[in-house]
């Protein structure tokens, strides 16, 4: 499981759950240019847009979002906080249980 570091929870109580979002190898890790990279990730409930919880990647890529109900969807939006690439949007992804 992967160490997040700086991980800030805002609405739990309404769209809160056992399921969680998460970035692992091999194909799920935050890449730029195809290398495992430390980014801001924001998690939105997709209907209401609400912002669920915002986190940063691991160095490696990997990053865990937990408490997440998981019937519902969350859009995972990636920043790129050095402003040389867009940010990235990754829609209707379901938590694992």
């Amino acid at each position: 499981m992967a160490r997040v570091l700086g991980f800030i929870s805002y609405s739990r109580a309404r769209f809160g759950g056992a399921g969680y979002i998460a970035g692992e190898a091999p194909d799920g890790l935050l890449t730029v240019n195809t290398a495992p990279a430390r980014r801001e990730l924001e998690v939105r409930h997709r209907l209401t847009r609400t912002l669920i919880a915002t986190t940063f990647s691991n160095a490696d890529g990997t990053y865990r979002v937990g408490d997440l109900d998981p019937n519902e969807e969350f859009d995972v939006i990636a920043r790129n906080y050095t402003g040389t690439y867009n940010d990235v949007i990754v829609s209707r992804v379901k938590p694992a249980t």
